[in-house]
Formats: C-alpha cells, sequence, structure tokens
C-alpha cells in the first residue's frame, strides 16, 4: 500500500475515534484508551484498503438476511453483486420473484428481477432521501478507497469504531445530530483476516430491524462484460 494512502488511512482513524473516547474515559485512561482504539481502527483500514486499492471491479455470490418485528421469520435470499469503480453497485437476487438494486452515478434504482429495460422501475434519489444516501455512499466505499475526497470514504461522515475481537470488524455510525440517526444506527463490516476483502455488511435500523449481507466468491478485476451481464450497460 502506498504512503499516500497509509497516511490517510491513520489520519482518518484518529479523527474518527477520538471523540467517542474521550468521553468514556477520565483524564489518565483517556489517552491511553483512545490512543488503542486509534491504534486498532488503524489496522484494520490497513487491511481493508490492502484488498479495496487494488479493485478495479469485482463480482461476489452474496447471502442477504432481513430480520423484522413484522416478519414472521428472517428472509432470506441468494444472489449475485458486483462492482465497478467508482460508482457503479449492483445486487441481483437469484429467485425470478426477487429484486434488482442498482447504485449508479448517484442514483439508485429498485426493479423486480425480471424487469427489462421497457419496465418501470423506482428510482430513488438519494438527495431526497438523506439515510439512503448516506447508506449508499457507505456501501460504495467498502469496495473502493476512491469515494471521498481524500479517499477516505468508508470513514468519511461517520463515526467510526474498530471493536475488539478475532474477527476484524468496522462499525460505522452516522455523525452526532445527523437526521440518518433516525433510521440507520449502525453499519458493521467484517474483513477478511489474511485478504482484506469485505465478507459482510450487517445494517441495523434504528427501529430494531437488520440486513445482512454475507459475501463468498469474490472474483476481482474481471472482463467488464461480467459487470454488464449483471448491472447492465
Amino acid at each position: 500500500m502506498s504512503r499516500k494512502i497509509q497516511r490517510r488511512v491513520f489520519m482518518s482513524s484518529a479523527a474518527a475515534v477520538g471523540v467517542g473516547v474521550a468521553l468514556a474515559a477520565g483524564p489518565a485512561a483517556r489517552g491511553w484508551a483512545q490512543g488503542a482504539d486509534d491504534r486498532r481502527l488503524a489496522r484494520r483500514l490497513e487491511l481493508w484498503a490492502t484488498y479495496a486499492t487494488k479493485t478495479e471491479n469485482l463480482t461476489a455470490r452474496y447471502t442477504s438476511t432481513r430480520t423484522s418485528s413484522l416478519l414472521h421469520e428472517p428472509l432470506v435470499n441468494t444472489g449475485a453483486l458486483v462492482y465497478a469503480a467508482p460508482d457503479t453497485l449492483a445486487m441481483v437476487d437469484d429467485a425470478m420473484g426477487g429484486s434488482r438494486t442498482i447504485i449508479r452515478g448517484g442514483r439508485v434504482q429498485i426493479a423486480p428481477r425480471q424487469a427489462d429495460e421497457t419496465e418501470a422501475a423506482e428510482r430513488v434519489d438519494p438527495r431526497q432521501a438523506p439515510g439512503l444516501l448516506w447508506l449508499k455512499d457507505r456501501l460504495l466505499a467498502c469496495f473502493s478507497p476512491e469515494v471521498g475526497d481524500e479517499g477516505d470514504g468508508l470513514v468519511t461522515s461517520v463515526q467510526a469504531h474498530a471493536p475488539r475481537g478475532r474477527r476484524p470488524r468496522i462499525e460505522l455510525r452516522p455523525d452526532e445530530g445527523s437526521p440518518v440517526r433516525k433510521l440507520i444506527r449502525v453499519v458493521i463490516v467484517q474483513l477478511d483476516p489474511v485478504g482484506g476483502a469485505v465478507v459482510r455488511i450487517q445494517i441495523d435500523e434504528a427501529q430494531g430491524d437488520s440486513f445482512v449481507l454475507a459475501l463468498a466468491d469474490h472474483r476481482q478485476n474481471v472482463d467488464a462484460t461480467e459487470i454488464e451481464r449483471v448491472a447492465g450497460a
């Protein structure tokens, strides 16, 4: 990883976690706790960047699980995910009755799995929905550090924290005072401990519902036709 990326990683981590730790600890413990948390987050971001900085495009298989008080049991789907730098992300369910979600160029499109290009689809303007805008940016940034002015989009406009544990995770929370907090409590990104690829994304909503996207069979920098086949031309 280049020195420029390393510098951004460490600067971003220090800014992201400092305030929360300072409020939680006393004067003597504050410096030690903040330093330990900063270093752990910096290591996780460095691991993430090891994979993300090499990603021009990506394909993966996913299993999604939606848990809600409105459902009798979790709703589980499988499908294909594709990403193409800098701003294209698509998730297409395997089931014919499923859905296709495409993020491209700042726009979000949700359509039935079987819909063709001529059929009407739900197009959402993220500018009119701050929660969707925030989540869109986080999802794109999971796969490339080129999102954001300084190439640090994963920890831009969030409170970032790296919890302890054998599974490397990064927790991303909306900033204090953000209207997004009324909708999204936290996004938890889990990394492969060796290669740094994102293997799990958990979205916990403010009202208690959750959505988990488990990723496997990553293929990095494939032929562009494979991306177009899923995301569309």
